[in-house]
């Protein structure tokens, strides 16, 4: 079974490898071909994420690196120049080197990929901005529109054939958590009895809270190729406002529960908590990660409260000392 799967790899990879091409060809001659880049960072996507399930652990590493640098195309940190190209028809070439030696002696290609990957990392660099002096002054409060680290609820609810694409739940996660601090909270209730589970099928699904550094459209990124393949949420968390915000609030407004059931629950006179996961309104699960945005929400609200107190009482020193 392991040989079938990694020889469908092997075939998808050289459909995959004709599509990079192709995509690289036109892009020499339109440069500002914004749908071209997004070919080629899909092509890098799929060959990592696939190439990582399927144990081509080598393929999966380099095309990471190379996916980054297109990331940054994207994003207009980079532009398409001829040593970006020129680097990314080896790595392709590289790429099918490495398929058709699955199995055989690769030291021969570890010097090649190393240096392609120098390149890969040296124009990465390139898009770090020179370093700034601050200005003299009091550091200012940063105002809500310049402040991204706020915190993001994320639900993702993949469908049963994502696998079968070549995409990978878990890969997915692990490049939401390189965005800043991440809370996963796996549901496993939709999984079925044993006699009607499929092993090839996705049945759990994932809320995450992300925390500080990042933006909704960064976090729409990781997601970007399985959007058909998923049901997807991204809400903002509102520090300020969800600081004083009780549990069941937080509830209804990640769907895990209605008013009805949080007024017919609190009729009982207990913890709201306990009352909605003893009577199967909401999963142990859904109840963690409400707790859990909860007391994140209230520890960043009382801390951004704590840095704008110090700024306007020390403001004037901290200046005085910068200077």
């Amino acid at each position: 079974m392991e040989d079938i799967h990694r020889q469908a790899f092997r075939d998808e990879a050289a459909d995959l490898l004709a599509e990079l091409e192709s995509a690289l060809l036109e892009l020499d001659e339109s440069p500002g071909d914004s749908g071209l880049v997004n070919r080629i960072f899909r092509a890098m996507h799929t060959l990592k994420g696939s190439g990582a399930m399927f144990g081509f652990a080598d393929i999966a590493q380099f095309t990471h690196e190379v996916e980054t640098v297109f990331d940054k195309v994207r994003g207009g940190e980079l532009e398409v120049s001829r040593t970006l190209l020129d680097l990314t028809f080896q790595a392709k070439d590289h790429v099918k080197l490495l398929l058709e030696n699955d199995g055989g002696e690769l030291s021969g290609f570890l010097a090649q990929g190393t240096s392609l990957l120098a390149g890969f990392r040296q124009l990465a660099a390139a898009c770090a901005p020179p370093g700034q002096e601050q200005a003299e002054g009091p550091p200012s409060v940063p105002s809500e529109q310049e402040d991204d680290a706020g915190i993001f609820r994320v639900r993702f609810k993949p469908r049963p054939g994502i696998y079968a694409t070549g995409n990978s739940p878990e890969f997915l996660l692990d490049d939401l958590k390189l965005l800043g601090e991440v809370s996963l909270f796996a549901h496993f209730e939709d999984i079925p009895p044993l006699r009607e589970l499929d092993p090839q099928a996705c049945h759990v699904w994932w809320d995450a809270l992300v925390l500080g550094g990042t933006t909704e459209n960064a976090i729409r990124d990781v997601f970007l190729f399985v959007e058909d393949e998923c049901e997807l949420s991204i809400q903002v968390v509102d520090a300020v406002d969800a600081s004083l915000k009780k549990l069941g609030e937080i509830l209804v407004e990640r769907g895990d529960v209605t008013e009805e059931g949080i007024t017919r629950a609190l009729a009982g006179q207990r913890r709201l908590g306990e009352l909605l996961t003893q009577s199967g309104a909401v999963s142990e699960k859904s109840l963690e990660a409400a707790l859990t945005e909860q007391a994140l929400v209230r520890d960043s609200a009382e801390g951004r409260k704590a840095a704008e107190e110090f700024l306007v009482e020390n403001g004037d020193d901290i200046g005085k000392r910068s200077t």
